[in-house]
């Protein structure tokens, strides 16, 4: 995440997609949700033609939809709303794939005699994995600007990049002890942040 990143606050981007004039939120909307599809359609086996056919459906059905979604928590978290989203896509795309049976690939061919089921969890095992991510993001937002710099830096490094602790101490100059102690606070700051946020529909 750079720092460009993390300056504005937004909300969800699957909630800025109920405006069709967003055209930076559809965009962005593509860029990260395209890529987790995409490697889904080639763990599934879809060749490329194929795949690339799927992704565009999958994320076309999704902006087709969530433009249906207002935030009501009497009827339920919009990761629940989502999750029957994506199982309705799933369906949708596998009774597809069954009614054009003699026109497709070899591959395509066998995906049609996977269980609707396992279509369903594994595409929402994907979003959900898009979802997570975009979710995180929004919560770094939030926080960032309420830790000292060199803190964050130290959570980011060591969380995210994976150096150790002992050379983000070192480089940073400070004690490694310190270092230990800003990434504990941040993870349960973020946490916090992440329950806030789904709880509230995902809003800004």
């Amino acid at each position: 995440m750079t720092s460009s990143d993390t300056n504005i606050t937004r909300p969800s981007l699957l909630i800025r997609l109920r405006d069709l004039g967003d055209e930076a939120a559809w965009n962005s909307f593509v860029d990260i949700y395209g890529p987790f599809v995409a490697r889904w359609c080639q763990v599934i086996g879809l060749q490329d033609a194929d795949a690339a056919d799927v992704t565009q459906a999958v994320l076309l059905k999704l902006m087709t939809v969530i433009q249906q979604w207002s935030y009501d928590p009497s009827k339920g978290s919009f990761r629940g709303w989502l999750r029957q989203v994506t199982q309705n896509v799933a369906v949708d795309l596998h009774r597809g794939w069954r009614e054009r049976t003699a026109a497709t690939s070899e591959v395509m061919n066998r995906l049609i005699n996977i269980p609707d089921s396992s279509v369903n969890d594994s595409l929402w095992e994907t979003i959900e994995s898009a979802y997570q991510r975009e979710v995180l993001m929004i919560a770094s937002q939030h926080v960032q600007p309420r830790v000292q710099p060199k803190n964050w830096e130290a959570y980011y490094r060591t969380s995210v990049d994976g150096e150790s602790a002992a050379n983000v101490a070192t480089s940073l100059g400070i004690p490694i002890g310190e270092v230990y102690v800003a990434r504990s606070r941040i993870l349960k700051m973020l946490k916090n942040e992440v329950e806030l946020i789904e709880s509230q529909g995902l809003r800004k």
